[in-house]
């Protein structure tokens, strides 16, 4: 199996590297090893301006669906039960022990689960939770007869809980069962054997407590099932859950409980989330420098299959810098002013700020007030920002890339966090003030491509900057 080992040297000013360093590719039999997050799906399209649009897209926090499966329980302690309305008067009856229970459960769901938190709340609503019981009596059988017990008992369940992230898919839950009895019915199945074994029903009065509340706890493992259309996802979860509460019935002085557990399967559904960031076209890039890795031998034998290869001649290529056209002298007498019909007058592209990167006609420059790690823009940039937005709203066609900017004070990531903060807040103004936010694009880029030296003050003050471009 070949191992491909590439040193990969970047110096383009669009780099989207947060160090200094070469960046390392490696390759198994063209295999890429990058690792995205669970869930996550990234796509890039090439725009009509060359420019590249990169929309990354996963989880939602909020999760609707259903849920179902069976219930398997045990009762704890005994069960009286009344034969006949005048045993039950005498505060006389069967004595059951404990017993077996069996039944299902199906309602909704709801989840708020934050993928980059780790953690969640969840609320399961079992509209038909039922819970059968069979009992053995305790007493002494006749020689004729043997008793048993049968109970069914129906909830309305409200549950809870909150949710922790293990590990991949798998999460741990618990919380509480609030639990409103609906329907109880009980039957006395004495059994006669004398000339023919015969089996009787008895249906009995049974009081069931309306209320019960107990606690669960469980775990449970996500599947990624199915996406639609790239706006919404479908997974479900098999879980296992432990419940336990207070008393189910004191029927004629009767002391039952019952703990149980739940196997059930979750279906639920989310709407993706979705940012997009663009990318700028920059015809000035140049292709890296590719170099191939060698092994340095540091003892006195050789290695026959890593043979060192010779670097390949290139000529030396000094850097010449892009001139600056320099703006044409126009006589103001010569010209006439146009003649427009008023229909199609359009609203006038804002006026540019004082400070701008001269050569790059449709970017603006704005000026950050305050040290390396501010994020509020000076009182000019914030006239220019109100001034675009009245353009954006006579031209809904536009769309604004915004990219934020750092001096090199700082560790790299430490620079990528600013100017994301400083793009953000650039992002949120023009928000606020009623622009769509699927017309904006942010992006932070950290210390890279400055416009000034950040040796003296000066240049780390212009470098501190938020770079507006205007895309018809």
């Amino acid at each position: 199996m070949p191992l491909h080992l590439l040193a990969v040297q970047n110096d383009s000013p669009e780099s989207s590297s947060v160090d200094d360093q070469p960046d390392l590719e490696f390759s198994v039999d063209d295999v890429s090893t990058d690792r995205q997050l669970v869930g996550a799906a990234t796509r890039m399209d090439v725009l009509d301006n060359k420019d590249t649009l990169i929309t990354t897209s996963g989880y939602g926090d909020f999760w609707f669906g259903v849920f179902g499966g069976p219930n398997l329980g045990t009762y704890l302690g005994d069960l009286n039960l009344a034969l006949n309305r005048s045993a039950r008067l005498r505060n006389l009856g069967r004595q059951f022990g404990s017993g077996s229970s069996l039944g299902y459960f199906i309602g909704g769901m709801a989840e708020w689960n934050p993928p980059e938190w780790g953690w969640g709340l969840r609320l399961h609503v079992a509209m038909f939770d039922v819970r059968d019981g069979a009992f053995e009596s305790l007493e002494n059988q006749s020689v004729l007869a043997e008793y048993e017990g049968e109970t069914r008992f129906k909830y309305f369940t409200i549950s809870p809980s909150a949710r922790m992230d293990v590990v991949g898919g798998l999460y741990a839950f618990g919380g509480l069962d609030f639990e409103f009895n609906t329907g109880s019915e009980a039957v006395v199945v004495p059994t006669v054997d004398s000339t023919a074994l015969i089996r009787e029903r008895r249906a009995v009065q049974l009081d069931v407590h309306g209320f019960r509340m107990g606690i669960h706890v469980g775990a449970a493992y996500e599947v990624l099932m199915l996406e639609v259309a790239q706006s919404a996802r479908i997974r479900f979860a098999p879980f296992l859950s432990l419940h336990y509460g207070t008393e189910v019935t004191n029927n004629l002085n009767s002391d039952l409980n019952l703990g149980f557990m739940r196997l059930g399967l979750e279906l639920k559904a989310a709407l993706n989330s979705e940012t997009r960031t663009l990318r700028r076209y920059d015809p000035t890039y140049l292709e890296p420098t590719v170099y191939l890795a060698t092994l340095t031998n540091r003892f006195d034998y050789e290695i026959p299959s890593i043979q060192p290869s010779e670097r390949i001649a290139v000529a030396a290529l000094d850097i010449i810098p892009r001139p600056v056209p320099e703006a044409p002298v126009i006589d103001s007498a010569t010209i006439e002013p146009p003649t427009v019909a008023s229909a199609e007058v359009r609203t006038p592209r804002p006026q540019r700020p004082a400070i701008q990167l001269a050569g790059l006609n449709e970017e603006f420059i704005l000026g950050v007030d305050g040290g390396a790690l501010s994020t509020d823009l000076t009182a000019e940039s914030y006239d220019y920002l109100n001034a675009m937005v009245n353009f954006l709203n006579q031209n809904p066609s536009v769309e604004v890339q915004i990219a934020g900017y750092t001096d090199n004070f700082g560790t790299p990531e430490e620079t990528q966090r600013v100017s994301e903060l400083r793009a953000n807040h650039v992002y949120n103004y023009l928000q606020r003030k009623g622009i769509n936010p699927n017309r904006l694009y942010r992006s932070g880029l950290g210390a890279r491509s400055p416009i000034a030296n950040n040796i003296t003050e000066e240049g780390r003050r212009r470098n501190r900057r938020v770079a507006i471009t205007l895309i018809e």
